[in-house]
């Protein structure tokens, strides 16, 4: 028998990668205080994409200062955990089509 968590609320959490910078910040960048709503933003790696291809208004929109912006709002919890809440925009890519949702 697999043991796994004794409350579901355990599962909508996620413990991002050891070493990677995942913030959640207010819409002037300052990084959110624990338990407050914000977007979430991803520090970019050597080995990351830091553009799309052949898109430079979306490239300046999702890649700013370093972050990767994936449109996402979060909240973070003391242990570093985040749980993502919805969207900031209601538009997605599918198979590299950009779409808005619902469509």
């Amino acid at each position: 028998m697999v043991s796994g968590p004794d409350n579901n609320d355990t599962l909508s959490w996620l413990v991002p990668t050891f070493g990677r910078c995942i913030q959640i910040v207010d819409e002037t960048g300052h990084q959110c205080p624990v338990g407050q709503q914000g977007e979430l933003r991803i520090r970019c790696e050597d080995a990351d994409c830091k553009s799309y291809l052949d898109d430079e208004e979306t490239t300046a929109r999702v890649f700013r200062d370093g972050f990767f912006y994936p449109g996402d709002l979060a909240v973070s919890r003391e242990d570093g955990a985040i749980r993502i809440l919805g969207r900031v925009s209601d538009v997605i890519n599918v198979r590299g089509k950009v779409r808005s949702w619902p469509d």
